[in-house]
């Protein structure tokens, strides 16, 4: 590529800008300037010349070598080589193009290469746009060693996520199809059709995808010598055990770089967004997971179709159906977690003759922030990772903790050290103006579990005014009850650290 932007000069030179030049753009301030100094009237032959230009040329692979830290092919460290020597090493040591590369963001790698086609006037140079173009499509093509990777399609795909979330898609279940709002699972599999894995209308669910995955070439990461599973850019995560991922756990999403961050569509920040893999995992309190890696062989058809009418899904057992006719009037704050002693349903509403949408089998923790007592039974409920409220009955409405179907509800069996008394019903979406930590009691001196930067949304469903603060209050997607105190308990709402709450 470089050859085809310096042309071949066998005879010395005077350039655009009165510098003396010869051979492949060779000067005397090039790196082999002083190895190969240019003269007035010199002459050298084309081997001559080749051989000047891998001299100049060596030290910008070099340095190309030494600052990116990221896996790359041969095509964009040729891209990168080109758009080096063009303008120098320490622009390019300087530049977002570098540090997207180093985060494993490639995708907006490659859109830096033309915003550095500018003369010093701010004038776009329509050469100089050609050639930053041409690098960005060598940037973004494989080379043959490392098409059997398909680096192109999780390109693809990982660029839809980054394209909705850029739109500023929302999260939603009753319309989880696109094109302005998705699910968790739903944006799971519009990205993989579009980077050409499956087909488009294909559709399903966290639990139906652990097939689908399996069916179209790809196999689960096993962990290594100590226990870790590590994970790489384009491969695929699903929270759950198989065959009950629509509980409380159930979330999936892709691992945007090596570095365990994932873009994923979630309730908590009601869209897409980039997130710390083992952070959020940790704060969801740990649920089993299993990583999918692309081991299939052969061409895919990388399509960017997108927003096509989806298949239909098979819901019975997923977490991403449309809400049934919940009526949660009635209903009585109370955290804890419920271990059945035998196999209890799931459904979104409190009637008995409702379909079940999921089943927790026998010895099954169920984290709870309420419960009802209604239609001959005693409820417990909580809110799924998918944001809609799900309901088990957990014995039967007679006045009696020991006829239970387990233990954890009004038995002393609760493993939670959260205490819900006294929280007040208040929905909202507080935006903080600092770091806020996320802890699971109001006790100021808990662990934190997770944290909201400046300007990430946090919505709530409850607040509580003790120990000397405003806390508001929500169930995470593990459905565990979360608190997060938003300023002091003063009396005064303008006190607060951010808005959204009062």
């Amino acid at each position: 590529m470089l050859k085809a932007y310096e042309s071949l000069r066998l005879k010395a030179y005077y350039d655009a800008v009165n510098v003396l030049t010869i051979g492949y753009g060779h000067t005397n301030s090039a790196p082999s300037g002083k190895q190969h100094p240019v003269y007035v009237g010199q002459k050298i032959s084309e081997k001559e010349a080749e051989s000047i230009f891998y001299d100049d040329v060596e030290p910008f692979e070099e340095s190309v070598n030494s600052l990116v830290k990221y896996p790359i092919n041969q095509n964009q460290f040729d891209a990168l080589v080109s758009f080096t020597f063009n303008l120098d090493v320490v622009a390019f040591q300087q530049s977002d193009l570098l540090s997207y590369i180093n985060q494993g963001n490639l995708s907006a790698a490659a859109g830096e290469f033309t915003k550095y086609c500018h003369d010093g006037s701010g004038r776009v140079l329509q050469g100089l746009l050609t050639r930053r173009q041409k690098e960005k499509n060598l940037f973004m093509s494989s080379s043959d060693e490392e098409a059997a990777d398909h680096t192109d399609n999780i390109n693809r795909m990982i660029g839809w996520m980054e394209q909705k979330m850029n739109q500023g898609v929302t999260y939603s279940m009753e319309n989880r199809n696109g094109p302005t709002s998705y699910d968790c699972s739903s944006a799971v599999f519009h990205a993989l059709a579009a980077g050409g894995f499956i087909n488009q209308g294909i559709n399903g669910n966290t639990e139906s995808e652990f097939g689908v995955l399996e069916n179209n070439g790809w196999s689960t990461v096993p962990a290594d010598g100590s226990g870790n599973i590590p994970a790489k850019r384009g491969d695929i995560f699903i929270w759950g055990k198989r065959g009950a991922s629509s509980g409380a756990f159930g979330h999936t999403g892709i691992f945007y770089d090596h570095n365990d961050n994932i873009i994923n569509c979630n309730y908590a920040h009601n869209g897409i967004s980039i997130n710390d893999h083992d952070a959020m995992w940790i704060a969801d309190g740990k649920p089993p997971v299993a990583i999918y890696r692309y081991t299939g062989s052969g061409s895919l058809d990388a399509t960017t179709s997108d927003d096509v009418a989806s298949g239909s899904s098979d819901a019975t057992t997923s977490d991403d159906v449309a809400s049934g006719s919940s009526d949660a009037s009635g209903l009585i704050p109370l955290s804890g977690v419920f271990t059945p002693d035998r196999s209890l349903e799931v459904s979104r509403d409190t009637d008995p003759a409702s379909p079940a949408v999921a089943t927790y089998d026998a010895g099954e923790q169920i984290p709870y922030d309420s419960y009802i007592l209604t239609n001959g039974y005693a409820w417990i409920s909580y809110v799924s990772s998918s944001g809609k409220r799900s309901y088990v009955a957990v014995g039967p409405d007679d006045g009696q903790t020991g006829t239970t179907w387990g233990i954890g509800f009004f038995d002393g069996g609760s493993s939670s050290s959260s205490d819900a008394s006294g929280l007040i019903p208040l929905s909202g979406v507080f935006t903080p103006d600092r770091s806020l930590e996320v802890s699971r009691d109001t006790d100021p001196a808990s662990p934190a579990v997770a944290t909201y930067d400046a300007g990430e949304q946090i919505p709530y469903d409850s607040y509580i005014l003790t120990n000397g603060y405003a806390w508001i209050s929500y169930v995470s997607s593990s459905g565990k009850r979360s608190y997060v105190a938003v300023g002091p308990d003063d009396g005064q709402t303008g006190t607060t650290w951010g808005t959204g709450f009062m």
